[in-house]
């Protein structure tokens, strides 16, 4: 019984072995670095496939089958068989995209590629063109490509089951304040006026740090202090304005300011620029005055919070400071404590007919007629 089936299998075999030896099979290993990996990156990404490209060679005059030998009286071998014939498959990498994916196994038909002939034109130039009529001897004979592609690598890594944690999930970003910092545009220029303070106190303070502690350490008196302070005060005022650092912090208050005379004071550029010249004079007046007051009390504040931070010789008192903050005014406008009291009141009273504010000012022109 066994002999039997080993004598039916040989015809079998037999077939098999015509058709392996009639069949092109193997296996190539390719190996892609630089510019080769980045294009075959490209193919599958951006192309999403390429075009492999075949010839059909006419058969070695030893590898003439017998059995397909000419009949006799005949001249030889079909001109057609004698002909290179070129044909293209398309593979599709469209499995290589997948996230992960290494592996693709597909089959393909091949066509037949136009031959090219040379055209002569009418001004003696040459150009290859593609014929129109041609024999489709790969679609004819059903050829295909039975392709199965392996990578080492994904050319689309495979998506993690758990995202990576992004930096600002390690470590938390710091939500800094963006202008404005508040609704009210008075208290905005408040803190811009505070961040400015301390700003300037820093700088004031890393630029003297050496003299500062040689003044604590010394015994001086405190007239000498006071001259000694005054310098490093010019000094500071006179770097402040020379090397920019006042134009930066106007231009950081210039927002807030023009909030107050839009927000508080209802004012545009269109009403500032259209009224006359007095009273547009009037308007910029009170504005320095509202934002004067804005950044004494703002000042005050800040002094009372930090006064345990803060040196205990308090070389100016306050009542001091408001008298050379007083005087200092009065040499700006050219007019007197007691003249801008009484035009103030009387400005509240006909111009914008605020009464409560008028006799505010008529208050104070009072105590400073009774002072003098």
């Amino acid at each position: 019984m066994p002999e039997e089936e080993e004598a039916a299998k040989e015809p079998i075999q037999k077939q098999i072995d015509e058709i392996i030896g009639e069949t092109n099979v193997g296996r190539v290993k390719c190996v892609k670095t630089g510019y080769e990996l980045v294009e075959f990156e490209e193919f599958t990404k951006h192309d999403k496939g390429c075009w492999l490209r075949f010839m059909k060679t006419p058969p070695a005059a030893g590898d003439a089958d017998p059995k397909k030998a000419p009949a006799k009286g005949a001249k030889g071998a079909a001109t057609d068989d004698l002909k290179a014939c070129i044909g293209r498959a398309w593979v599709s990498f469209a499995d290589l995209l997948q996230p992960g994916a290494v592996e693709t196994k597909q089959r393909v038909f091949l066509e037949t590629c136009a031959p090219l002939s040379r055209k002569t034109n009418e001004d003696g130039t040459e150009e290859e063109v593609e014929e129109t009529e041609y024999e489709k001897v790969f679609e004819e004979s059903k050829a295909y490509v039975h392709l199965k592609l392996a990578l080492s690598a994904a050319v689309c890594p495979a998506t993690p089951e758990k995202p990576e944690p992004q930096p600002s999930e390690i470590v938390p970003v710091k939500q800094f304040i963006t202008w404005p910092y508040s609704k009210d545009p008075c208290d905005d220029f408040s803190k811009q006026v505070t961040l400015a303070v301390e700003s300037m106190a820093k700088e004031f303070y890393n630029q003297f740090k050496k003299q500062y502690i040689d003044i604590s350490s010394k015994k001086l008196t405190e007239a000498e202090e006071i001259a000694k302070f005054d310098e490093c005060k010019k000094e500071f005022f006179y770097e402040i304005n020379t090397q920019g650092k006042y134009h930066i912090l106007k231009e950081k208050m210039k927002k807030s300011i023009v909030r107050i005379v839009k927000e508080h004071f209802a004012r545009t550029d269109q009403s500032i620029k259209g009224i006359t010249r007095d009273a547009r004079d009037h308007f910029y007046s009170e504005l320095y005055n509202f934002l004067v007051s804005r950044m004494r009390a703002t000042v005050r504040q800040l002094v009372e919070r930090k006064r345990n931070e803060l040196h205990n010789n308090i070389i100016i008192p306050k009542e001091q400071g408001q008298l050379e903050t007083d005087h200092l005014i009065e040499k700006t406008l050219g007019e007197s404590t007691i003249q801008r009291y009484k035009r103030l009141s009387m400005e509240q009273e006909d111009l914008y007919n605020n009464q409560p504010k008028a006799e505010e000012y008529v208050i104070k022109l009072c105590d400073e007629m009774e002072g003098d």
